[in-house]
């Protein structure tokens, strides 16, 4: 085998798949369902509020325990950030008064949060062999 043909497999070659475990916690009741989007390091700029361009979302009803947890599958490695929203009413947005959100949210990393969302880089985790992500629900 070529040296080129040896450099070519290993330029080419598909990054290995991760995985990563997330768990939710801080639901006020189990109203609505929790509207969960993960978005990787190439749709950051979509990032929180554009779910239809998030590499993955679910629709989640709350459970009893008011904690969920999943697994993430197979996810192209890279950097990734989650935005939770705990849509009450079940109209699949964020509703606010007065630019203050009435319903619960949530991001990886657990940013602070006092005026808008946070950007992409505060909430990015890198995902490799099993991460753990644990979210906090937050009420205003």
């Amino acid at each position: 085998m070529s040296l080129a043909t040896v450099l070519s497999l290993f330029l080419f070659q598909t990054p290995p798949a991760q995985a990563a475990n997330v768990t939710i916690e801080g639901f006020r009741n189990k109203e609505g369902f929790a509207a969960i989007s993960v978005f990787h390091e190439r749709e950051q700029r979509a990032f929180p509020g554009e779910a239809a361009k998030a590499y993955k979302t679910f629709y989640l009803p709350i459970p009893q325990n008011k904690k969920i947890e999943i697994k993430l599958d197979n996810v192209p490695a890279g950097k990734y950030a989650i935005a939770l929203l705990h849509d009450e009413d079940g109209n699949k947005k964020l509703n606010t008064v007065l630019g203050y959100p009435r319903e619960g949210f949530g991001f990886s990393n657990n940013p602070r949060v006092l005026v808008g969302a946070p950007d992409f880089s505060k909430c990015a985790v890198e995902l490799n062999d099993d991460s753990l992500v644990n979210i906090k629900l937050k009420y205003f």
